[in-house]
């Protein structure tokens, strides 16, 4: 369902110009609203599984089985607490509603006139302009100056590359095969990037959990020693992030970037 609306919300952002946004632009505001009540529960069981490969790795390290049971249970509450924020949002009224919007814009769709005009023309020019985000994020990525500020920038460069990949996707049945290479080199651009964010958004757990809790050395040792694996493996992805571009930047043909 997340994925659903991912691409259901980057649909509506790339096919902008054939579409009446007084009629659209609503709908891609409560379905970015919708999107993040879903990513919540999720991010914490991603991060709850990464975490625990992380422990169980090292099984015999000192205090790794305290900090691990301690992992379990900040996640799990965090989990089942933004479980339930999205259970009472899908019985409210603002679901409702935008489930409503959605089947008026499939019974109804707002087309403008550039829409009438012949995909193959329209396409290329769409999807290239959903990649070129991806360029315009990453040069931002190449000019900042904190590690904070980088590792924001490189989650944009990750969410262009996601709605690219996603328009290329939508486009495969007019492109057929340059529309799939794109599609593919963006994913391994997106992969490469949503690792770099998992390790990221650990170490800040792991962070403050090394801050709130009163721990024993033993254990404040096993925090350190999981926070430097996740430095290490942020660290590989940065690595795999410039031959990953590259790749995703060379899979944009004259045709896709006009």
């Amino acid at each position: 369902m997340y994925v659903a609306t991912c691409r259901l919300r980057s649909a509506l952002a790339t096919y902008r110009p054939l579409l009446d946004r007084d009629r659209s632009d609503p709908v891609g505001e409560e379905l970015k609203w919708l999107g993040q009540i879903l990513g919540r529960p999720r991010d914490a069981d991603v991060l709850h599984r990464r975490m625990r490969h992380l422990v169980a790795a090292r099984p015999d390290e000192l205090g790794l089985a305290t900090v691990g049971r301690r992992v379990d249970q900040e996640l799990g509450d965090r989990h089942l607490g933004a479980l339930a924020e999205l259970v009472a949002a899908l019985e409210g009224e603002r679901y409702l509603r935008l489930l409503d919007a959605l089947d008026e814009l499939v019974a109804d769709p707002p087309l403008t006139a550039r829409a009438g005009k012949k995909a193959d023309k329209q396409l290329p020019t769409l999807v290239g302009r959903a990649a070129r985000r991806v360029d315009r994020a990453a040069r931002a990525v190449a000019a900042d100056r904190t590690a904070q500020t980088r590792d924001q920038g490189l989650r944009e460069v990750a969410e262009s590359a996601k709605r690219a990949r996603y328009a290329a996707e939508s486009a495969l049945p007019v492109a057929g095969k340059p529309a799939s290479r794109l599609a593919n080199r963006m994913k391994a651009l997106q992969d490469v990037l949503g690792e770099h964010q998992d390790s990221v958004t650990a170490q800040a757990l792991l962070l403050e959990l090394t801050m709130t809790d009163h721990l024993s050395a033993e254990n404040g040792f096993a925090f350190g020693l999981l926070y430097a694996q996740e430095r290490v493996r942020a660290d590989d992805a940065r690595r795999s992030y410039k031959p990953a571009l590259r790749k995703a930047s060379a899979g944009k043909t004259r045709r896709w970037t006009r």
